[in-house]
């Protein structure tokens, strides 16, 4: 791959998740289940319990003193889900493979191309390891007592190039 032809635009994340489809779908579509692995706080219109639907709002507020809203675009039960992510989009597809699933993630819009690429690839990766951790071995990896100790909303890279 060349960087030159290299989309800075999007990018797409491949896991396999040694669990049922369903359960891997839940914790992506519930607001508990996006609590359990990616943010602190996802306040939906309906229950924490509840999957979420097409065009409903949210808030995600994370472990470190960082929030925004937006909206979920499309819901498929056991099959797919989008949602906004500021001007970006994200696409999550779920698929049973064998004894577990496969879940693919696509992030597109990226305008601020590279740093914004690589910030959120990285912090999709350390989420998508963390739910890998948590239906796989029930341990969170984030530290929700510390914050300011690691934070996953960066994962290295300040503003002005990756830190040292």
């Amino acid at each position: 791959m060349s960087g030159t032809n290299y989309d800075w635009s999007r990018f797409e994340i491949t896991f396999f998740y040694y669990a049922p489809l369903e359960k891997v779908y839940r914790a992506w579509a519930t607001p508990a289940g996006m609590e359990s692995f990616y943010i602190k706080e996802c306040r939906t219109a309906g229950p924490k319990d509840e999957l979420v639907s097409a065009g409903e709002q949210y808030l995600f507020r994370y472990v470190q003193p960082f929030e925004h809203d937006g909206s979920f675009l499309r819901v498929e039960e056991n099959k797919s889900l989008a949602f906004t992510f500021g001007s970006m989009q994200v696409n999550v597809s779920f698929e049973a493979i064998d004894a577990g699933t496969k879940v693919v993630l696509c992030q597109s819009g990226i305008e601020d191309q590279v740093m914004s690429h690589m910030n959120c690839r990285s912090c999709w990766l350390y989420f998508m390891t963390n739910l890998k951790s948590v239906l796989e071995h029930g341990l969170d990896l984030r530290d929700h007592d510390h914050p300011d100790r690691a934070s996953s909303m960066e994962v290295g890279y300040l503003q002005n190039g990756p830190s040292s």
